[in-house]
């Protein structure tokens, strides 16, 4: 797996004593299985999750995908995503 680009949007917090959630869009140069992905980051992921109380959403996609699909999620994860990953 060749992450091209990955980038956090819509995260919530609400306040310090509720769940934070954090939506992670990682950006694959590659074509991939999706079910793939989601087993190899599993571990990671709920570990990660476990570790800070909070809970993380992925979402994995095509870097051509990306880069042309004018979906109103992509127009709004390009607008005001925060890149973590590049």
């Amino acid at each position: 797996m060749q992450i091209w680009y990955e980038c956090r949007y819509g995260s919530e917090y609400l306040t310090p004593d509720t769940i934070c959630s954090e939506d992670v869009l990682i950006i694959v140069r590659e074509d991939f299985d999706y079910g793939d992905m989601l087993q190899r980051t599993s571990l990671a992921v709920s570990t990660l999750s476990l570790e800070h109380g909070v809970v993380i959403s992925r979402i994995f996609i095509s870097k051509e995908r990306f880069l042309k699909e004018q979906s109103p999620f992509l127009l709004n994860v390009r607008r005001e995503g925060v890149v973590l990953i590049c």
